[in-house]
């Protein structure tokens, strides 16, 4: 479920059932190349949670919104 930050644009994402493993990281990341999103890093940054940053507040907005389709909201 991708959270908006303002400042920096980024997401941070946490999988439905709770725990972040290689596999929702790699669908993050293919997700986003597929859709031709820029992204200036994507890292797990706990057990339960992925940020990915972006250049500007439009890569932001539009990686919530296929993200939120691919993934669920």
């Amino acid at each position: 479920l991708p959270n908006l930050f303002g400042e920096t644009p980024s997401l941070q994402i946490s999988p439905k059932d709770g725990t972040v493993n290689a596999e929702f990281v790699t669908q993050i990341k293919d997700t986003l190349d597929q859709q031709k999103i820029p992204y200036k890093s994507l890292k797990q940054d706990s057990s339960t949670v992925v940020q990915v940053r972006f250049a500007d507040a439009e890569d932001q907005i539009a990686a919530r919104t296929v993200l939120q389709k691919s993934m669920g909201s």
